[in-house]
């Protein structure tokens, strides 16, 4: 009788940008910028159910079949039978707001520090201080767990960072027999953030021109990334999410480890997963800790003097994340659970699962 659910958003974006730039002695410049950026939007979908007002309008002893009544009693099991002011009493248009701000300030000076007998010596300097915050409210009725959608908790954090960086790029050789060139570049950065403290990140980098069909290049380097705003601040939330239970059939599975474990926790051996989905509670992690890395590259670049034309480049990478930030599905939670002898795996706590103690599901 309602109708369709109808959704609809309206965001609104605003972005300030101002800077300047001048000229020092010799080649050396300098260039300032100041950006404030903001985004919001709001989130809007009709024909909402709040779930207590249905159970109101099905218990008797609250409701009534009188006309115009506050709480209406409804018959649900007829069609057609769900009155206009039935459904102005149970429905409802959810709104949810949200948005994402950022201030950023910076300054750099770049120029010649000395010249070298293969070149100049660049150099390249700077501060930066940035503010990150992001938020979403979801309607009052989602937050409390009574709108027939998944309940959602609200959102709000902020990150600050300070930094500062400083980059070389210095010609070592030139013009020499198998050198055509050789330059080594040198960067570091410090980055002081309000909730995570301080840390520096650094990278080295050879270019060797061998020939003019031949450039061989290799880099070093560290990197460090904070985790964001939804990963740090977001709020719980429901849905059904696509997951896969290795109890379901698990009698039949061959597998003593797995047979054991769903034994252990009271699934039942006819045991058959119905649908592909879970309810799953999903959010951020207040505790989560910047993830750091280190790189190296090596590559080279071949132009054959016999193709006019033909560029050829070959490149090796080898990344090291630690304490990477990512979320695990629960597919992934329940099968290292239940591969994993006796359940000794954290993944079997209580925290990342539970089960129906009459199904097993």
């Amino acid at each position: 009788e309602p109708g369709p659910r109808i959704f609809s958003q309206e965001t609104d974006t605003y972005r300030f940008v101002g800077g300047a730039r001048g000229s020092l002695a010799g080649d050396w410049t300098w260039e300032a910028a100041a950006n404030w950026g903001r985004n919001t939007g709001v989130d809007a979908m009709s024909n909402i159910a709040n779930l207590e007002r249905v159970r109101n309008s099905v218990n008797t002893s609250v409701c009534s079949t009188t006309p115009g009544a506050a709480i209406p009693c409804i018959d649900y099991l007829g069609a057609g039978d769900v009155t206009p002011a039935a459904l102005k009493y149970i429905l409802f248009n959810s709104r949810d707001t949200g948005g994402n701000e950022q201030k950023s300030v910076t300054a750099d000076v770049t120029g010649t520090l000395l010249s070298l007998p293969a070149g100049r010596l660049a150099v390249a300097a700077g501060v930066v201080y940035r503010q990150e915050k992001g938020w979403r409210d979801p309607d009052a009725l989602t937050v409390l767990g009574i709108a027939n959608t998944n309940q959602q908790d609200p959102i709000s954090g902020s990150v600050t960072a300070k930094e500062a960086y400083l980059e070389l790029s210095a010609p070592l050789l030139a013009n020499l027999p198998m050198v055509q060139s050789l330059d080594l570049d040198a960067a570091v950065r410090y980055s002081d953030y309000d909730l995570f403290g301080s840390n520096e990140t650094y990278k080295v980098g050879v270019n060797w021109a061998v020939v003019p069909s031949l450039r061989l290049r290799a880099t070093y380097g560290t990197g460090f990334r904070i985790p964001s705003v939804p990963e740090l601040f977001g709020g719980v939330a429901e849905g059904n999410l696509t997951t896969t239970d290795p109890c379901s059939r698990y009698a039949s599975s061959g597998n003593a480890t797995l047979i054991a474990n769903c034994q252990a926790t009271g699934v039942p051996a006819n045991y058959v997963q119905l649908g592909n989905t879970v309810l799953t509670t999903v959010g951020g992690n207040q505790n989560l800790q910047p993830e750091t890395a280190k790189t190296l590259t090596l590559g080279a670049v071949i132009q054959p003097p016999i193709i006019p034309g033909l560029s050829v480049t070959v490149d090796y990478f080898d990344i090291e994340i630690k304490d990477a930030i990512r979320s695990i599905p629960g597919s992934t939670k329940l099968a290292v659970c239940y591969a994993t002898p006796s359940l000794a795996h954290p993944f079997c706590g209580a925290a990342n699962f539970t089960r129906s103690p009459l199904t097993g599901e």
